[in-house]
């Protein structure tokens, strides 16, 4: 799946075998070591400088496009390459692998390609795109994950003329800054529904247009959405190993029935004009090192990707055949709390539409325990106090129970017997603890409790315990014998 260029079976960078290259000057005349021996050595030299002075920038290059610096056959993963962190690279190497950043005029000089592969060599280093040196095969590939470009520092070349090495200074430096759009991928994120509810009955083709998908792949090098992709929603599977596997028993009816039923569809993800993603996706499926993609927020190993190829991979979506819910027009929220009702005698419950329960009502002055608070478009809002019951918050006034006051204090210990009768059976109290927050428990009206202790809250309110741990508000319903 590779296509980037290989130098399989170059050597690791050999040392100069000269005295070692100074910083290069700023001019481009070329300074020799030893003056040339012949012509041809002369005109070999002549045309290295005129290929060297010829390299210019390419930013403008679509990052695809872009030699990758940990493929230059260099050094042994973590080793250094010279003490002065210089590359010496055949010229044709240098050229095969740069090549499209020198003018074509000078590329082709046959004066050095019909030399040995090792008589001329091109002598750099490498910074990344923060100028830090490249000093080992670990930090190229780093430069090349970060996706942000780098710098060739040409420090010259030298020629052995079959007895001695000559050395030549041609100083440039070429940058490679890929723009913005241009960007090399090497982590994806995908996004998508991966369920969708239609119609009953509804027609199967609607599902199978691109229009039908939001999914959208972003690249985390700058976080630009990846253009040029087709999205290509597939056949309905009825189960989603068929999807997987691509294969099994489909739907293919032109409408949905009426009744529910779950469908499970491939959408094909395919690059179609978009060279950074076509490496994307053949690095990925390489396994190459810096590469790695992330569906709906989980991390995906190539293994585990469905039909990934150099183009294209598919992810699957759920189709679910339903009835669109019916709102009943309230809002709801969850809460923690306790409701009393006001000073009337009884106050009306509400079932669940919003119409009065004829054989229940709550006492005045009485606590409630509340777990769900509700309100309408007309402005009504409501809290729910058992289950499919609730009351007007006009007729209640609520307390958080989630924040708590100083709690149960002042506890008085009681002399003799007594007892905390509560009024109306049908009817539940709720329990306190002594930190002020209400019991998972409650007592029911018509019931007596042994009560030993007596308490108060911050606000003066009396309390009655009822078990080891638990105590009962003082309030109508609530008699202390």
């Amino acid at each position: 799946m590779k296509k980037s260029i290989k130098y399989a079976g170059i050597a690791a960078a050999a040392l100069l075998t000269v005295a070692p290259i100074a910083t290069p000057i700023a001019s481009n005349v070329t300074t020799t070591v030893k003056a040339a021996d012949n012509d041809s050595q002369g005109t070999i030299m002549a045309a290295t400088t005129r290929y060297i002075t010829s390299l210019s920038d390419n930013s403008s290059l679509a990052a695809a496009n872009l030699p990758e610096v940990s493929d230059l056959p260099i050094a042994t993963s973590g080793s250094v390459l010279d003490t002065k962190n210089t590359i010496s690279m055949s010229y044709s190497n240098f050229s095969s692998h740069f090549g499209q950043v020198a003018n074509p005029n000078y590329a082709g000089d046959t004066d050095v390609l019909t030399k040995p592969a090792n008589d001329v060599k091109i002598v750099f280093t490498i910074t990344n795109s923060k100028g830090t040196v490249v000093k080992n095969s670990t930090q190229l590939e780093a430069v090349d994950s970060l996706g942000k470009g780098y710098t060739i520092n040409v420090l010259g070349y030298t020629y052995n003329n079959g007895t001695s090495t000559e050395a030549a200074y041609q100083a440039k430096d070429v940058v490679f800054t890929p723009t913005e759009s241009a960007k090399a991928i090497k982590k994806a994120n995908v996004t998508y529904s991966d369920s969708i509810r239609v119609d009953p009955s509804s027609a199967t083709s609607a599902v199978k247009t691109s229009a039908s998908s939001d999914l959208k792949v972003t690249n985390n090098n700058g976080g630009a959405t990846v253009t040029g992709l087709n999205l290509n929603p597939g056949v309905l599977y009825t189960t989603e190993n068929g999807a997987i596997k691509g294969s099994g028993t489909t739907y293919t009816k032109a409408n949905f029935g009426a009744d529910d039923a779950t469908y499970y569809q491939r959408i094909v993800v395919t690059s179609v004009n978009n060279a950074q993603m076509t490496e994307f996706l053949t690095e990925l499926g390489d396994v190459t090192t810096g590469y790695s993609i992330t569906i709906n927020g989980s991390t995906v190993k190539a293994a585990d990707m469905i039909a990934l190829s150099d183009n294209s991979f598919a992810v699957i979506r759920k189709v679910n055949v339903a009835d669109a819910p019916v709102s009943d027009g309230w809002t709801y929220s969850d809460l923690n709390g306790v409701v009393t009702t006001g000073s009337k005698d009884v106050y009306t419950l509400k079932n669940d539409d919003n119409k009065d329960v004829a054989n229940r009502a709550l006492a005045g002055g009485t606590d409630w325990k509340t777990n769900s608070v509700r309100t309408n478009a007309a402005g009504e809002k409501q809290y729910r106090v058992a289950t499919n019951e609730w009351i007007n918050a006009s007729d209640v006034t609520y307390k958080d129970s989630t924040n708590p006051g100083t709690g149960i204090s002042n506890i008085q210990t009681l002399t003799g017997s007594h007892v905390v009768v509560l009024d109306t059976p049908g009817f539940v109290y709720p329990l306190y603890q002594q930190d002020g927050k209400t019991s998972s428990r409650y007592v029911a009206g018509g019931t007596s409790w042994v009560t030993d202790q007596t308490g108060t809250d911050a606000n003066g309110v009396v309390y009655y315990r009822v078990s080891t741990t638990e105590w009962v508000m003082a309030g109508q319903g609530v008699n202390f014998k």
